[in-house]
C-alpha cells in the first residue's frame, strides 16, 4: 500500500504527458496524416508505411495510379463524349440590337452636342427597354453625310449588321440632320432572323430638348419582336407562341414584345444539318392575331386566305413570327391578272370591311372603291381596325378575298387569277340567255294567239302563225351553241392552269343550261303541234 502511494503520482504524470501529446499532434489522426504524407512522397508501388504492430507492408497504391490489369478495362480510360451544350430557350434570350447614328457635321452639332445627344438617348432607352435589349449604339461612318436620303438609298446588304458582328439580331440607322429652322430626324430597321426590313420614316421638330425622346420613339416604332411557333392546331386555326425575350420583362409595360391585339406575320426558316440558315418563306396573305399572352409564352389565331397555311413542326425547319407595325397613313394596291404584270386589272370594284361577311351580317358599312386605269386603289389606315378585309369583285363574281394590315408598306402588289376567259363566256352567256328569254316570250305568244285564231276557225292565219313558230329556234340549238361557248372557255382555262376559272365557268353555263332545259323543251312544242292538228278541221 505505501509502495503504490508514491508510483501513483508517476502514473498520473506519465497520462497527462500523453494526452498533451496526442492533443498537440492531432490525436489519433496522427499515425494516419503520417502515412498519406509518406504515400504522397513515395506514390510508387514499392513504396512501405509502417503498421500497428511495427512491421512494414507494402503501401496500397491510390486508386487514381492504379494500373489496370492485362486483358480488363475500365470506364475511366474510355474517352468520354463532349458536354452537351445546353442552349438557353428562347424566352429567355435578349435582343442583341445595333444602333448606328449618324449626325449631321454642322458646327452646331459639335462634339459635345454629340456626346449629350448619345448618352441621353441610351440612358432613356436602358430606363424603358431594360434587360430585353443589349445594346450598342455608336456612330457611323456610312451614314455620313447624315440625311434621310441617304439613309432611303441604303440597299438590303447595306442595312444588314457588319460581318464582324455575327450575334446581332436587329440593326437600325438613325440620321440627324438640319431641315430648315428645325430638326429632321430619320430612322429604319433590319431584322435578322426574318431578313426584312423597316421602311424608312422621318419627323421634323423644333425643340433641340426633346431630340433624344422622339428618337428613343422612333426606334421602338420600328422594333419588330418575333415569337416562335411550338404547336398549331389540328384543325390550323391557332398556334401556340414562344416570344423571344418575353421572361425578360421591360421597366416599361408598353414596350412589351406582344399584347394581346397584335398581329404577326409568319415566315418558315429553313435549315441545314449543320443549323445553318439555307432558305426563308413568307407565308403571304396571312396574320396571327394575339389573343392571349402569359409572360414568355402566347396564343393567337391564324386569319388567311388561304385553308391552311401553316404546317406543324418539321425537321430543321423554324416556323416563326414577327410582330406587323404599319408606318405610313395609306398602302397603295395594285391589282393584275396572273403572269400578266404589264397587264393591271382597270375598273374593278374593290370592297374594304372591318369583318369577314356572313348570311346574318352582310357588312352593309363598308368601303366601296375602283380600281384606276393602272389597276391601282388607294387603302388608308384605320388605327381602331388595323386588318381589313379585301373582296376584289368583277361583274358579280368575287375574285380574290384576302386580308391586309394597311400601313405596313407603302406599295404592294396583288396578283389575282387570270379571268379573261370566264368574262369571255360570262359576256357570250349572257347574250345566249336574252336570246333564250326573247325565244321563250315569242313562242309562248304565238301560241296563244294561235289557240285564239283557232278558236275563231281562222285557219288560215294559223298556218302562217305556225310557220313563223317553227322558224324559232330549237332548244337543240341553244344547247350546241351554249356546249361551245363552254369547251372553249373551259379549255382556256385549263391552259392557264386555273382550275377556280374552270369551276366557275362550269358553273355559270350549267346554270344556263338548266333554264334551257326548264323552258325550252320539245315536249311542249310536239304537244301544240298535235292538239292543233286534233282541232283542226277535216277538209
Amino acid at each position: 500500500m505505501n509502495r503504490s502511494l508514491p508510483k501513483r503520482p508517476q502514473r498520473m504524470t506519465f497520462l497527462v504527458s500523453l494526452c498533451l501529446m496526442l492533443l498537440l499532434s492531432g490525436g489519433s489522426d496522427w499515425r494516419e496524416d503520417a502515412v498519406a504524407d509518406d504515400v504522397t512522397k513515395s506514390p510508387s508501388s514499392n513504396a512501405t508505411a509502417p503498421s500497428s504492430s511495427g512491421a512494414t507492408t507494402p503501401a496500397a497504391a491510390p486508386a487514381a495510379t492504379a494500373a489496370p490489369a492485362s486483358g480488363t478495362s475500365t470506364d475511366d480510360n474510355k474517352p468520354k463524349p463532349p458536354p452537351k451544350v445546353v442552349r438557353p430557350t428562347i424566352d429567355v434570350v435578349p435582343y442583341q440590337i445595333l444602333v448606328d447614328i449618324g449626325i449631321s457635321r454642322t458646327p452646331e452639332f459639335g462634339e459635345r452636342f454629340r456626346e449629350r445627344f448619345l448618352t441621353d438617348l441610351t440612358a432613356r432607352i436602358e430606363s424603358r427597354v431594360g434587360p430585353l435589349w443589349q445594346m450598342t449604339l455608336r456612330e457611323s461612318e456610312d451614314l455620313q453625310p447624315a440625311s434621310s436620303l441617304l439613309l432611303q438609298d441604303l440597299s438590303d446588304e447595306q442595312r444588314r449588321p457588319p460581318v464582324n458582328l455575327p450575334e446581332i439580331d436587329q440593326s437600325y440607322q438613325l440620321t440627324l440632320e438640319r431641315d430648315g429652322g428645325g430638326y429632321r430626324l430619320a430612322c429604319q430597321s433590319w431584322d435578322v432572323n426574318s431578313q426584312t426590313s423597316t421602311p424608312m420614316v422621318s419627323r421634323t421638330l423644333y425643340e433641340p430638348r426633346q431630340l433624344a425622346d422622339v428618337a428613343v420613339e422612333m426606334l421602338l416604332s420600328h422594333f419588330r419582336p418575333i415569337a416562335q411557333i411550338d404547336t398549331v392546331s389540328e384543325d390550323g386555326k391557332t398556334v401556340e407562341f414562344r416570344i423571344r425575350g418575353g421572361e425578360l420583362m421591360p421597366p416599361d409595360v408598353a414596350v412589351a414584345p406582344f399584347r394581346v391585339g397584335d398581329y404577326l406575320s409568319p415566315y418558315y426558316r429553313y435549315l441545314d444539318r449543320k443549323q445553318q440558315l439555307q432558305q426563308i418563306v413568307h407565308v403571304g396573305w396571312t396574320y396571327l392575331e394575339v389573343t392571349e399572352v402569359n409572360r414568355g409564352r402566347m396564343l393567337a389565331n391564324v386569319i388567311s386566305t388561304f385553308r391552311s397555311p401553316l404546317a406543324g413542326n418539321r425537321r430543321r425547319v423554324e416556323l416563326m413570327g414577327i410582330a406587323v407595325k404599319p408606318q405610313f397613313q395609306e398602302t397603295t394596291l395594285v391589282i393584275y391578272p396572273r403572269k400578266e404584270r404589264d397587264n393591271p386589272l382597270a375598273g374593278a370594284r374593290v370592297d374594304v370591311t372591318d369583318r369577314r361577311p356572313t348570311k346574318e351580317d352582310a357588312v352593309p358599312d363598308r368601303l366601296t372603291l375602283l380600281t384606276d386605269r393602272r389597276g391601282q386603289v388607294q387603302l388608308p389606315v384605320d388605327p381602331g381596325h388595323l386588318l381589313r378585309y379585301l373582296y376584289i369583285i368583277s361583274g358579280t363574281t368575287v375574285l380574290a378575298q384576302v386580308p391586309f394590315i394597311p400601313g405596313t408598306d407603302a406599295r404592294v402588289e396583288l396578283e389575282i387569277p387570270n379571268d379573261a376567259a370566264r368574262l369571255t363566256a360570262e359576256g357570250q352567256v349572257e347574250l345566249l340567255e336574252a336570246e333564250l328569254i326573247e325565244t321563250v316570250a315569242r313562242r309562248a305568244v304565238l301560241m296563244a294567239r294561235i289557240r285564239g285564231l283557232s278558236n275563231n276557225d281562222k285557219w288560215t292565219e294559223v298556218d302562217t302563225l305556225m310557220e313563223e313558230l317553227g322558224g324559232l329556234p330549237l332548244k337543240k340549238s341553244f344547247d350546241v351553241r351554249l356546249r361551245a361557248i363552254q369547251q372553249t372557255a373551259v379549255a382556256i382555262a385549263q391552259g392557264n392552269k386555273d382550275r377556280v376559272a374552270v369551276s366557275r365557268i362550269n358553273k355559270l353555263c350549267g346554270a344556263l343550261q338548266e333554264h334551257i332545259d326548264k323552258h325550252l323543251t320539245d315536249e311542249k312544242l310536239n304537244d301544240f303541234k298535235a292538239e292543233m292538228r286534233q282541232i283542226r278541221p277535216k277538209p
